[in-house]
């Protein structure tokens, strides 16, 4: 009996349709060179990879599926075409596990990685928790780097905060502005943020960033 495929191609954008075409010609390949039996072709476009993958419109439909006992396989190209969160990554490995569900990731750094070995499984695993850490890596260098530059006064955005006005790279006191700040952190315990925008000629969301950034607290 052939084993029952489920090929999943994501895109980010909905115009990338050569990168979906390119995803589904390559493990509609692999399918046929291992002999499995597609049975369905789930495209999930303009979704981002930071969606879980079972509250994806398509790949909801996996859920179904495996559920229904209508496949036992899934391939994907890439791996952050399913997942780009570890814990949903190992979610659903958990699940497809359940299931007896095994699946392929066809290019992995130029490799084929596929769960049906313990070691496969074991990878998958090891993958997921090394990209979570890089992306944790990432953030915090981030973090560190718009701290330092606020508390040298250098831009750190596009756009320049209220209270402030940019000389090249850095960012010097406005005072007419400043003092506006300095009377709203006044009004922050006594007064509603709409009541504060409104007495100032401000929008809600920018009194809300003011009165709740760090970056102020040494200014009033």
């Amino acid at each position: 009996m052939k084993t029952k495929t489920i090929i999943y191609t994501r895109v980010s954008t909905g115009n990338q349709e050569a990168s979906s075409e390119l995803q589904k010609e390559k493990c509609l390949a692999y399918c046929n060179m291992m002999g499995y039996e597609v049975v369905e072709i789930l495209t999930d476009s303009n979704v981002s990879g930071g969606v879980e993958l079972f509250k994806r419109p398509e790949g909801s439909k996996i859920y179904s599926m495996i559920e229904n006992g209508q496949a036992d396989n899934i391939v994907t190209l890439k791996l952050d075409r399913l997942f780009r969160n570890a814990l949903n990554g190992l979610e659903s490995i958990k699940f497809f596990d359940l299931h007896g569900i095994t699946f392929s990731v066809i290019d992995m750094g130029g490799s084929i990685l596929d769960t049906k070995a313990p070691v496969g499984k074991l990878m998958m695993t090891m993958m997921l928790a090394l990209g979570e850490l890089e992306k944790e890596v990432t953030r915090d260098r981030v973090k560190k780097s718009l701290n330092y530059r606020k508390e040298n006064l250098k831009v750190y955005s596009g756009s320049t905060p209220y209270g402030f006005k940019r000389s090249g790279d850095s960012l010097l006191v406005k005072e007419s502005e400043m003092n506006v700040v300095k009377q709203m952190y006044k009004l922050k315990d006594k007064k509603s943020y709409r009541f504060i925008a409104e007495s100032y000629d401000l929008n809600v969301s920018k009194v809300h960033r003011i009165l709740n950034d760090e970056f102020y607290e040494k200014f009033i």
